[in-house]
């Protein structure tokens, strides 16, 4: 027969077993539903490890085209660069051609005001010298006019034949300026013919009584 007395340690230690089964399956279960809720939070760990490893991929493929562009865009910069500083240069070029074309367009400017002005003045002149010309023409005409009348009067005077027939080139010396006169005379033609006279028979004039 068991001892009382290890009966009861026998049964508080079986109760103790029975508790720390008790215990043991709580923890178990704690264990089991916390193994569970790492095992989730491990699977979706790795699913955003898988996710982030996909969006590291996709970035370093991002990361490798943007270099491309990058390096593309600075051989652009770099021609677009250099363009410019052709464009510069060639609007320097096009700034001196500009104003040595509005310095060439002021002279020719200028130059046209200087001609038109000595074309005015030799219009004027060209003018005045066919004004004086017209009057010496007509002083000449009236002054061969009053030649012939004075010479048909002369003649008329003293009985000679027709008038000698005044020549333009004597005229024109004599009014014209620069001319040189006509130093050629024409004679003037003189009776040399003597008719004898026949006697009268008239009785000579008597003074009155």
């Amino acid at each position: 027969a068991i001892p009382r007395m290890a009966m009861g340690d026998y049964e508080r230690l079986q109760k103790e077993f029975e508790d720390f089964q008790e215990s043991s399956k709580d923890l178990e279960h704690q264990y089991e539903v916390s193994l569970n809720q790492s095992e989730a939070k491990a699977a979706k760990l790795e699913e955003q490890i898988c996710r982030q490893q996909a969006e590291a991929t996709a970035l370093r493929a991002t990361n490798s085209q943007l270099e491309i562009t990058i390096s593309s865009l600075q051989e652009e910069n770099s021609d677009l660069q250099a363009q410019l500083v052709q464009i510069t240069a060639m609007f320097h070029s096009l700034e001196q051609e500009n104003d040595a074309l509005e310095r060439r367009g002021r002279i020719n400017e200028s130059t046209a005001t200087r001609n038109l002005e000595e074309l005015e003045r030799a219009v004027e002149r060209v003018a005045l010298l066919e004004g004086e010309l017209a009057l010496s023409r007509t002083q000449a005409a009236e002054r061969e006019e009053r030649l012939r009348q004075e010479i048909q009067d002369l003649r008329a005077d003293r009985c000679v034949g027709p008038p000698p027939t005044a020549t333009a080139a004597g005229l024109a010396s004599t009014y014209l300026p620069g001319a040189q006169p006509n130093t050629v005379e024409t004679p003037l033609p003189t009776n040399t013919s003597t008719t004898p006279t026949a006697p009268s028979n008239e009785p000579p004039h008597q003074p009155p009584q």
